[in-house]
Order: structure tokens, then sequence, then C-alpha cells
């Protein structure tokens, strides 16, 4: 896989940052969240947005997945498309990547905010306890899986339990700006 941006050798440094940054950062980090299994991980739903805050010594949050706005159709062949199987689940991880989970892990199973319906794009809820967590800074992972068993790449924030208040603040990975189109 190779990516040719910008549109000279050296780039001038403020057309870099305006420019080419912010059109090429979410497919670099989209690229570099599925290196391990390119082929498989690119069929399962993406994690679009994925959201927390600490209220009243609990976490809250969503996510937001979908199989159907990242699809591909190949040229030619417009009947082949990557995804549009509805979402099954979407799995919460704490401390701990999904890849190197172990019984006993704390992770959740997340209810549908639909009442269960499956659909090819699922806003998710979820309400866990946040008194018990230590202080400092924590992983949440989140990783969607459709309904022909494909599981996307995890999607994660960083979550920050400071001193006082017990307050909690998720920075996302996925860099500046919108959601990927």
């Amino acid at each position: 896989l190779g990516f040719e941006i910008g549109d000279d050798f050296q780039q001038e440094c403020d057309s870099f940052e305006a420019e080419v940054v912010p059109q090429n950062l979410p497919a670099l980090l989209f690229a570099a969240k599925t290196v391990q299994k390119p082929f498989s991980t690119i069929k399962g739903p993406d994690v679009l947005d994925l959201s927390i805050e600490h209220v009243n010594e609990e976490i809250r949050g969503s996510v937001y997945a979908s199989d159907s706005r990242m699809v591909n159709a190949i040229d030619d062949f417009p009947d082949f498309q990557t995804g549009a199987q509805s979402i099954t689940k979407v799995q919460l991880y704490l401390d701990v990547h999904p890849d190197d989970f172990s019984e006993g892990d704390p992770s959740w199973e997340i209810a549908f905010a639909d009442n269960g319906s499956e659909a090819v794009e699922e806003s998710v809820s979820f309400v866990f306890p946040g008194n018990n967590l230590s202080l400092g800074r924590h992983m949440l992972f989140a990783q969607a899986t459709d309904s022909d068993g494909y599981r996307d790449s995890v999607t994660s924030v960083f979550v920050e339990v400071s001193t006082g208040k017990r307050s909690l603040h998720g920075t996302s990975l996925r860099g500046a700006g919108s959601p990927l189109p």
C-alpha cells in the first residue's frame, strides 16, 4: 500500500499543514488501524464515533457504527459491495486491547439504543460504574461486529481520571477533524 500525497516533492510547510495533513490523516489512520488483517478488517463495520463522559460516578458514552458509510463499490461490478450487513454487537474493553483480552478483563457487550433491531448503522449508548477506576490514564477500546461475523478495526479513546471531582475526559486517537466520510 502506498500513499502519494501533496503536489510537490518538498511541500511547503503551510500548505502541508493546512491542506495535505487534514485531507490525508483520516486515510493514514485507517490504514494503520487495519494493517494486521487488511482484507478481513475492512469487511467489518466501522466505529465512526466513540465518545465518553463521567457523570455522577458513572461512565456514560455512545458509539456510532456503520457498515454502509465506507462501502466501496468496484467499478464495472456495481453489485459487489464490501459491506451492507447488519451490525450485531459492539464490544467495549477497558485497559485491554481486544486481541489481548483474557477472561476476567473488564469488557461489556453493549445493547443497541434502538431496542435490538439490527441495522447497517447503529447508535449505541452505554453506562457503567466509574467510581472504581483508579486515578490516571485509562484506555477504552470499541469494536463492532456484523451479521457475517466480520469485526472492524479497533477504535479507542484515552480516559483521564483526575483528582478532585474524579473528572473523566476522553481523547480520540482518530486525530483532529470530523469522522471519516
